[in-house]
């Protein structure tokens, strides 16, 4: 079991992103896991903050920051599938549960409530739908930064989180949430910005 544990930790840092695209910046799964989880923080506290969210439990944010560090655990097994092209996979929920399956093995072991840590990776909630947003947006910001061009690519990540702030988020919080977003870097009301972003950001570097 510690074996198959260290081995799939390992493999993590092995696995390249953005394999199908051109690109200068090099990028790993266990790097993005990273990244998630922070901007799950980040999201957390910016809903709280414009009142989006009313009250989020410790122990559901707890849940939202495991979620975030082992949601791509299954690419320990599978390799890189991005996001954009999973629609495209013919069966490719059953090649993710199956590599789940193989992925989540060491994981038939008690967390301390009691729960399994695999059925805590793979639990849906309310709040679910922020690590959704937190993977979209490390794409973006890493698509935002690439030097090469990753335009339609930005404009469909976008897409994708304001639909999912649309969807998720109540009507009268949206317009701070995209205010807020905005102020960070991540303008999800102009499909138009990126290179200016990307500009501004390098030009400090």
């Amino acid at each position: 079991m510690r074996r198959n544990l260290i081995s799939k930790m390992m493999a993590l840092r092995t696995i390249k992103r953005w394999n199908f695209h051109p690109h200068v910046y090099e990028q790993n799964v266990a790097e993005h896991s990273h990244n998630v989880s922070v901007w799950v923080i980040v999201l957390v506290e910016l809903f709280k903050y414009t009142g989006a969210i009313e009250t989020m439990t410790s122990e559901d944010k707890a849940t939202l920051i495991q979620q975030a560090v082992m949601h791509d655990w299954e690419e320990s097994v599978s390799g890189d599938i991005p996001t954009l092209l999973k629609p495209h996979i013919k069966e490719y929920e059953h090649l993710l549960e199956a590599c789940q399956v193989e992925a989540y093995k060491f994981m038939e072991i008690p967390s301390i409530d009691g729960i399994l840590y695999r059925d805590v990776c793979r639990f849906r909630s309310k709040y679910t739908y922020i690590v959704q947003m937190a993977d979209l947006l490390d794409a973006l910001v890493y698509a935002m930064w690439e030097p090469n061009h990753f335009g339609e690519i930005v404009k469909e990540l976008k897409k994708k989180l304001h639909d999912l702030v649309v969807k998720h988020i109540d009507k009268d919080f949206q317009k701070s949430i995209f205010f807020k977003l905005k102020k960070i870097g991540v303008d999800l009301t102009d499909e138009n910005d990126w290179k200016a972003w990307q500009n501004k950001t390098l030009s400090h570097v």
